[in-house]
């Protein structure tokens, strides 16, 4: 859906390791945040 557009801007901002390393963790807590949040309203 949205990770296409997301390599292509990788590919075109070469950041440092870390930086991208940091909003993958990130990305991942937010994610697993609304999963465990959905879960409990329904």
């Amino acid at each position: 859906m949205g990770k296409g557009l997301e390599i292509k801007v990788v590919e075109a901002k070469p950041w440092p390791a870390k930086k991208k390393w940091w909003q993958w963790l990130i990305f991942l807590i937010i994610s697993l945040i609304a999963l465990f949040g959905f879960k409990k309203k329904k």
